[in-house]
């Protein structure tokens, strides 16, 4: 191939293809970065490459910098650049250093609507919480964590009290913007290592890694109260919990152990949900404490 076909390849691909050095700046872009982000070829060429990079961004990008440098090619890296527009996409990275030159070739895609698109699939639609099938992923991702490091796993099924009334009372609407503050009450009461889901209907999921039963008592106190206290405008509304814990002394060996576990705990969390609404509901009640 000539030089002016390889330009040509160059030029015209709609993947983002770049030359870059090791100081940082671009030496070469194609078309596609001014399409995909909005900034010109010179605009992208005069400033550092970090100048285009989300602040949370900038410390990871740097450490596969300096990764490059050391002569190990980037595969699939993630970080999110800034458009002229001031929005944000993401790109997927892939980069080659050349060590007889002391460049950097890379390529570029954008994944923003596949991004997009994994959120939805994992998002309850009405509380913006995760759904059911995301809650699966994160508890097995728990599970096996806390399975390794030894520390205990507990969950909470929390259900909203009399809702079936509360939604003929005031209709649909008043009921989804109820399940709406709970979801973002739930939310603001949890640690940022918890995980709250949307189980189904009126009902609520929490993760709560680390967490042994007292602690987690604890917790389910904490937003039992703040949906108590919130300053309900229609009529109040109140919660019923279920508290189940998992003390781990040993690693899991399979995906079934997995399984196993996280359906003992739901189940476990259920039944201790079930007494909590037979004594009156608006209470906690934790599995180890009701007779089977």
């Amino acid at each position: 191939m000539t030089n002016y076909e390889y330009d040509k390849f160059f030029e015209l691909s709609l993947d983002m293809l770049c030359i870059a050095g090791a100081d940082g700046y671009f030496k070469c872009v194609n078309s596609s970065f001014e399409r995909i982000i909005g900034w010109t070829k010179e605009e992208l060429l005069s400033q550092h490459f970090t100048n285009f990079i989300h602040p949370d961004d900038v410390t990871s990008s740097m450490k596969e910098m300096e990764k490059l440098n050391d002569k190990i090619p980037t595969l699939s890296f993630t970080n999110r650049y800034r458009c002229k527009n001031g929005q944000y996409k993401s790109l997927s990275w892939t980069a080659f250093p050349d060590p007889e030159s002391h460049l950097l070739y890379a390529v570029a895609h954008d994944i923003s609507e596949l991004e997009e698109l994994s959120a939805l699939a994992s998002t309850d639609f009405l509380t913006s919480l995760y759904n059911r099938t995301a809650l699966t992923s994160r508890f097995d991702f728990n599970i096996n964590l806390m399975s390794r490091i030894k520390r205990p796993l507990s969950v909470l099924m929390v259900d909203v009290d009399f809702f079936k009334k509360y939604n003929d009372s005031h209709g649909h609407l008043a009921g989804d913007e109820a399940l709406k503050t709970i979801a973002s009450l739930l939310t603001n009461s949890l640690r940022t290592t918890d995980v709250v889901a949307r189980f189904g209907g009126e009902e609520f999921a929490i993760i709560l890694p680390d967490t042994k039963e007292e602690d987690a008592i604890h917790m389910a106190e904490r937003c039992q109260t703040a949906i108590t206290n919130n300053n309900w405008i229609i009529e109040p509304v109140t919660v019923s919990i279920g508290v189940s814990t998992q003390v781990f002394s040993n690693s899991l060996t399979s995906t079934k152990d997995s399984e196993t576990i996280r359906t003992d705990l739901l189940s476990k969390a259920d039944q201790a949900l079930y007494k909590a609404k037979e004594n009156g509901r608006n209470c906690i009640i934790h599995f180890s404490n009701i007779d089977i």
